[in-house]
């Protein structure tokens, strides 16, 4: 199962980087940097399927492409902002990551009202 292999390679990278942690700290945020962007990529053939869904329901549903795209965008910041927080975090930075989060929840927020606008326009159309 992918999941195993994931996992497994996780827990390899996360005694590679304590390794080097303790050796050389200057190897350290490269190795886990790397180790970050492999897991990663073992995800992507994974996002491209829900994308691929998500775009087969919108277009089964008629909705406009433009929601689609906003809420896959909204998706992925979500996404990159809890990675890269998780990130600064393990340097141990934590001050720093609290605040991604934070301007990353506003940001969100942000970009997701014009989601929440096609979703009242919806409700006004079924209610009359």
């Amino acid at each position: 199962m992918i999941i195993t292999k994931i996992i497994l390679l996780a827990i390899t990278a996360a005694l590679l980087c304590y390794y080097l942690k303790s050796i050389n700290s200057n190897l350290f945020l490269p190795a886990l940097l790397v180790s970050g962007i492999v897991i990663l990529n073992y995800s992507i053939d994974y996002i491209l399927a829900v994308s691929s869904y998500f775009t087969k329901l919108f277009e089964s549903l008629k909705i406009d492409s433009s929601v689609f795209i906003l809420l896959l965008k909204v998706c992925v910041i979500g996404y990159a902002i809890e990675f890269s927080a998780g990130l600064i975090e393990d340097l141990g930075i934590k001050n720093l990551s609290d605040k991604l989060i934070f301007v990353g929840k506003i940001l969100l927020l942000s970009m997701s009202l014009p989601i929440f606008n096609s979703l009242f326009d919806l409700m006004l159309n079924f209610i009359n």
